[in-house]
């Protein structure tokens, strides 16, 4: 298989939890912290590299189910119902090759020390790296913003101790209140050195992507954007295969089609930057929301370069909101810069809006869309020969939108239904208790 520009699944992890941080402010640097956590205790205990790699990936990732489902973010220092977005994490893990012994630890990372300490939960075996994942992320949930961390030391060690032996393994209290009388310890977990330390854990996973893997990891990319909202589930997905469509009929080859599969599918990355609400916003989007709204492709491509290596992949997902005249957004750019892949993808994401139900409106009949899509090339805000061609495929194309949809609505509902068994709504009925 074809390796693709030397993408180093390092960089992956890395795109993937900058893009978490977007969701909210409260999880700004929360992956990196808890990752910064997680190495330093496994090392202090004596773990070996591969594990390390994989707990690095886990931490670094270790909400994913939370961010792609919405699910509401406990942030006090004891929860309930919590297992339910472990589940999910450890499903869209799962699903990349790479990813799965990660996905395991992500699946235990929030069961208390004592209701696993037969090594089993709800039949199941328990890792030792989640019992690492949760004391480093319950840690980490102590940290205040507003106060200077080496000034919290104390009180968040005092907190750790007090759960010896009950929501936390022993062996793994102690090796924590050693590190924490070292200074780098707190320092590190609030620096940018933290993206050396995913980057230099995960040394023996840094291999390079080829096509397969990359359109794997496009498609995780994926669900963690479209999940968020019912209204917008099957979105991406649509428009990766109406690009992928078009561009054939454009002559590109398989492999340059499977590349704007990609793109398509990562094409609103940025997205994770608006909040839910403004996304199912029943009416017109007020002026504030829609600046946020405005900035969500500039953030697909800001994390995207993260990532590097991704160049023709980069531009074609992140300018599909630019126009021809120089009207789009967030570069200005005008038709002399917008390469051939953009502006495909600016013409299925506009054929797929306007053919989909939105929280503000109905879906508009193939016939209404490609009025109002021929109005836009008039005015040269999408491109006319691009249009043109859609029109003319226009049946292909609704038939390869419909199974799009179809096969994507039917994976988020059976992911919904996997992670929605009693078991995983269940958690110890502790009060919940607000850290001060």
């Amino acid at each position: 298989m074809h390796r693709h520009r030397h993408i180093r699944l390092s960089n992956v992890v890395l795109g993937l939890s900058s893009a978490l941080d977007l969701v909210n402010w409260f999880v700004v640097d929360h992956h990196r912290q808890v990752t910064s956590f997680v190495d330093k205790i496994a090392s202090e205990i004596g773990l070996g590299d591969e594990d390390r790699s994989t707990l690095a990936i886990a931490s670094a990732l270790h909400d994913i189910g939370a961010i792609s489902f919405n699910e509401k973010f406990d942030l006090a220092f004891e929860t309930r119902n919590v297992m339910k977005h472990a589940e999910l994490g450890y499903h869209l893990l799962g699903s990349i090759r790479p990813f799965q012994r990660a996905a395991e630890l992500v699946r235990y990372h929030h069961v208390p020390w004592n209701e696993c300490r037969s090594e089993t939960y709800n039949g199941n075996r328990v890792p030792l790296g989640s019992q690492i994942l949760h004391l480093a992320d319950r840690a980490s949930v102590l940290i205040r913003r507003d106060v200077q961390i080496l000034r919290q030391a104390k009180t968040v060690c005092e907190t750790i101790r007090a759960e010896r032996g009950r929501m936390f393994a022993p062996e793994l209290v102690d090796a924590f209140l050693k590190l924490a009388e070292r200074e780098y310890f707190w320092l590190d977990a609030e620096s940018a050195t933290t993206d050396f330390t995913i980057d230099s854990a995960m040394a023996v996973w840094n291999i390079e992507l080829d096509m397969e893997l990359l359109m794997d990891l496009s498609e995780l990319f994926r669900k963690i954007i479209d999940f968020r909202s019912p209204n917008t589930a099957t979105h991406s997905r649509d428009v990766a295969h109406l690009s992928a469509a078009i561009s054939r009929h454009l002559g590109f080859s398989e492999r340059e089609a499977e590349t704007l599969r990609i793109a398509g599918n990562l094409h609103d990355l940025g997205k994770l930057a608006v909040p839910v609400d403004v996304i199912d916003k029943q009416g017109p989007l007020d002026k504030e929301e829609l600046a946020i709204m405005r900035s969500h492709s500039y953030h697909t491509y800001r994390i995207l370069r993260k990532i590097g290596g991704l160049d023709d992949i980069t531009l074609a997902a992140s300018l599909h909101h630019e126009c021809l005249d120089g009207s789009g957004y967030p570069f200005r750019y005008t038709e002399s810069s917008l390469p051939l892949g953009s502006r495909i993808i600016a013409v299925a994401d506009a054929l797929s809006a306007l053919t989909e139900n939105r929280s503000y409106r109905p879906a508009m009949s193939c016939g209404a869309a490609f009025s109002l899509l021929r109005a836009m090339a008039k005015d040269r805000k999408l491109d006319p020969l691009i249009v043109s061609l859609v029109e003319k495929h226009r049946s292909e194309l609704r038939d390869v939108r419909d199974r799009a949809d179809d096969d994507g609505m039917r994976e988020f509902r059976r992911i919904r239904r996997e992670t929605d068994s009693p078991e995983n709504g269940r958690f110890h009925e502790q009060a919940v208790t607000t850290v001060t």
